[in-house]
């Protein structure tokens, strides 16, 4: 009879391991079966991203490829590429907004200049009306470089700037900077001073 019990405890206890390695050899196909199919459903959503991280400002022409099935995924490619339409339409709406405006501002701005030039050439000015008219001038010809900046930004958007590298002598350029703030910094009672090679 003990002989018989051990037979039945040994034959319960290799029962139990054969469930216990089955159980665990089950899970781990479940998982792995799972890690699998997981992946292969991440994977359009993966190449999505790959593609959406090389889309950038300069070149938002390009578009995501949404996947044939009608699902989840394809909905977010659909919505991003969406929303890459109303980016590339905004860029553009910015564009033709600043070159519009920088063309727009010129012709005003030009004969401003000219007729303030007109102006200082005449003799009969006193000396307030002669400095209230070239501090006129300055901010036309001022607020003309900043009408020339926008078009240049413009044309770098547009992709029309064709860039010709010069040396520059930045001791001149400070001081034509310098002159052309001299007299309101004088007026606010700061003494401006260029030095250096």
């Amino acid at each position: 009879p003990s002989r018989q019990v051990l037979q039945n405890v040994t034959s319960r206890w290799g029962v139990l391991v054969l469930l216990l390695v089955g159980s665990l050899g089950a899970l781990g196909l479940v998982a792995l079966g799972g890690w699998w199919v997981a992946r292969k459903a991440l994977r359009p959503v993966d190449a999505m991203t790959t593609r959406a991280d090389r889309i950038g400002i300069d070149d938002l022409s390009q578009r995501i490829e949404a996947p044939r099935v009608e699902d989840e995924v394809g909905h977010l490619a659909t919505t991003l590429n969406a929303m890459l339409d109303r980016l590339q339409e905004g860029v553009a709406t910015r564009e033709r907004l600043i070159a519009d405006a920088s063309h727009e501002l010129r012709s005003p701005l030009a004969a401003m200049r000219a007729e303030l030039d007109v102006s200082l050439r005449h003799d009969a000015l006193d000396d307030d009306a002669r400095r209230v008219l070239e501090s006129v001038r300055d901010e036309v010809v001022r607020m003309g470089r900043i009408v020339d900046d926008l078009l240049t930004l413009a044309r770098v958007d547009a992709g029309r700037l064709e860039l010709l590298v010069t040396p520059q002598d930045l001791r001149r350029i400070a001081e034509r900077v310098a002159g052309a703030a001299r007299h309101e910094a004088e007026a606010a009672g700061v003494r401006l001073a260029v030095a250096g090679p």
